[in-house]
């Protein structure tokens, strides 16, 4: 179970083949991202695969995700799905 949302991170360092390249180059490079997620299904005792590609043309620069999830006056923990997905546009550094 998962309470909150997830976000995965890939750090952009010297390691990286994104190191120092721009939106454009990015796009030009035909860029494309496989993820894969592995996790457990409790009910039927199976692990469980999640795959999933995105090209460049789907990335999206200068952004940070918006929380989705808050505690109510009670201290409980609130996740609002509607908010999964939203973003704000941040000046990239």
């Amino acid at each position: 179970m998962f309470p909150t949302s997830w976000i995965i991170n890939h750090p952009i360092d010297e390691e990286s083949a994104l190191f120092e390249r721009t939106a454009e180059e990015i796009q030009k490079m035909d860029v494309e991202v496989f993820v894969t997620l592995k996790g457990f299904d409790d009910v039927f005792s199976q692990t469980i695969y999640s795959r999933q590609s995105y090209i460049a043309d789907q990335f999206v620069f200068g952004a940070k995700f918006k929380r989705s999830f808050y505690l109510d006056a009670s201290g409980k923990l609130i996740m609002d799905i509607t908010k999964v997905g939203e973003y704000d546009k941040v000046a990239l550094s």
